[in-house]
């Protein structure tokens, strides 16, 4: 396709997507195909293209093969899931930046990706109350789910517990030099100490290492994550790629919410069976049932309890985050996600913005 190829075939899609809108409240909500509908609609047999196609039959078969089998997120009778808010603005904003497709992985590759990212998502975190405070360097970034956000979150909460817990149970003699001033991130060690990376693995002292990942593990197999019978699956699922354990909390109706009791309840009883909560994963509006966990309660305990990571997941009910940013906002919350999906763009990434940035770069 040339310029004049896609100038053309761009006119054409705008008008099928403006038709699409137009038509949208009439058509049903789910799909009426069923599983394996796709793979009858190419033809026999079922290898791929062995030649190119002109874009027209490219761009028929998405609307005659493919929009058949979708579901309509946007149309204005679906209340499964959570909001996945597209806008116009939005499919422009997607389409310039297709145009350029920059990996934007460090700043030289385009100062205005990673300028324009930070700028932005400080702005929204600012909105929300997390403009300082911590150790004195908040920061912020985004992934394309909540799952890979919870993962981060997980392992920064268990190095930051294990620093708490090194105060009443020692590291092995000679461990405070061992690896001193190094991290997680064997590529940010090597670049600091200007090491090839057999060098830095050849640096460890192999018996004191033994220790270390003793006493590491025997800490690391005392910590537990809480979650909730009704939020995502993301907290499971990170305790579970770590080899920690996951505790959900029982919450009970109308409102599934995770109170001050049932978090105290549940903190004692770990506790006097020599367990350490160090991650509690709150939710504002959990997927399930639109519940929402009782911050003001919650921050409350987690102050009394410094081996606790708070992390809120702000997924189904993204609307009322700004009424709630004295709570997001205060010195205990360490971890705030939100999702996008309410900020009228496209489902591709999610944000978040930590109170204690260290914690996080250092994994």
């Amino acid at each position: 396709m040339d310029i004049e190829g896609f100038r053309k075939a761009g006119y054409a899609a705008v008008d099928r997507i403006c038709d699409y809108y137009t038509s949208l409240s009439t058509l049903p909500v789910s799909s009426p195909v069923q599983p394996g509908f796709l793979s009858h609609s190419t033809p026999p047999p079922p290898l791929p293209p062995q030649h190119g196609q002109q874009w027209s039959s490219i761009d028929s078969d998405y609307h005659t093969i493919i929009m058949p089998g979708i579901t309509h997120w946007q149309h204005p009778n679906f209340y499964g899931y959570f909001p996945c808010n597209a806008s116009f603005e939005g499919a422009i904003a997607d389409l310039y930046c297709a145009s350029i497709s920059n990996p934007g992985f460090n700043w030289s590759v385009s100062p205005s990706v990673t300028e324009l990212e930070v700028l932005m998502v400080d702005w929204v975190g600012r909105m929300l109350g997390l403009d300082g405070g911590g150790d004195g360097e908040g920061g912020e970034g985004g992934v394309g789910s909540a799952s890979e956000v919870a993962l981060p979150v997980a392992v920064a909460a268990r190095e930051r517990c294990i620093g708490v817990l090194s105060e009443q149970f020692p590291m092995p003699d000679g461990a405070q030099d061992h690896g001193k001033g190094g991290s997680l991130d064997a590529d940010q060690d090597v670049a600091k100490g200007g090491k090839m990376a057999a060098e830095v693995g050849r640096d460890r002292r192999w018996k004191l290492a033994q220790k270390m990942a003793g006493w590491r593990g025997r800490l690391s197999s005392k910590l537990v994550l809480y979650g909730t019978t009704q939020m995502h699956s993301i907290a499971a699922k990170a305790a579970l790629i770590l080899g920690l354990d996951f505790r959900a909390l029982p919450v009970s109706a109308p409102h599934y919410s995770l109170d001050a009791a049932t978090l105290t309840r549940a903190i004692e009883q770990d506790q006097a069976q020599g367990r350490v909560p160090f991650l509690l994963i709150a939710t504002i509006g959990t997927t399930s049932s639109g519940a929402v966990d009782n911050l003001t309660e919650i921050v409350s305990i987690a102050q009394t309890h410094p081996t606790v990571w708070l992390h809120i997941d702000q997924t189904s009910l993204p609307e009322v985050g700004f009424c709630v940013r004295f709570v997001v906002g205060s010195p205990q919350t360490r971890k705030v996600h939100v999702d996008q999906t309410w900020e009228l763009i496209a489902e591709t990434a999610r944000q978040t913005w930590d109170r204690f940035s260290k914690n996080v770069a250092s994994t």
